[in-house]
């Protein structure tokens, strides 16, 4: 399995603490897609996928259909990881934004056992993040707006981050360092934005 892209990456760590599937799954719309996008699909299915992952991509247009059932199946293959347990290890829980996720509920389990099996589905189901990240992309982001830019219009209009105070690349390198304290667990850890470490990575969570 090669290693996935920056952007994809998060996106993947992302999934594995949420996995959230809307009620209402917003269908996204090819006719919406420029060449940025396009590129961002392109580099996915240069990489090695599953032979479902791949098939999902390839078409270059993931619909809320595709989107749910790669969710449930990466729920599935988790659970079926596990089946002595019951209730079974993923646990249904409703995000801030209202969305429906899953977290997973230890039960005396090695974490690297269960890293193992999520990252094994993840790949299978998921397209080790692919999947999530490019149905949501299309959605939001159709015209390919780097990833950091995304966040930090965020952080401006949460009030977090002053627009004539920071210049493009301190920002860029501030929210590089909260998206990995966020993921890391490294809650307590300050950037020189001077604001909890999590906030960026709220911002591109619950964005979707």
């Amino acid at each position: 399995m090669t290693k996935a892209t920056a952007s994809t990456a998060v996106a993947a760590a992302v999934v594995a603490l949420l996995v959230g599937c809307t009620p209402t799954v917003p269908q996204p719309s090819l006719s919406d897609m420029d060449e940025a996008l396009r590129v961002k699909f392109e580099v996915e299915l240069g990489r090695e996928l599953s032979e479902y992952s791949r098939g999902i991509i390839a078409d270059f247009e993931i619909s809320g259909a595709e989107y749910q059932e790669s969710n449930a199946l990466y729920v599935e293959c988790v659970n079926e990881a596990f089946p002595a347990r019951f209730p079974p290890p993923f646990a249904t829980v409703v995000q801030p934004d209202g969305s429906i996720g899953h977290s997973f509920v230890h039960m005396g389990e090695s974490q690297e056992l269960v890293d193992t099996v999520e990252a094994d589905c993840l790949y299978k189901f998921a397209g080790d993040g692919a999947i999530p990240y490019l149905y949501w992309e299309s959605i939001n982001n159709p015209h390919g707006v780097p990833l950091e830019q995304l966040i930090l219009d965020c952080l401006i209009a949460k009030g977090l981050v002053d627009p004539e105070e920071y210049g493009r690349d301190e920002v860029a390198a501030d929210i590089l360092a909260d998206l990995g304290g966020a993921l890391s667990g490294n809650v307590g850890a300050q950037t020189d934005l001077d604001m909890s470490t999590g906030e960026a990575f709220n911002c591109y969570a619950f964005q979707n």
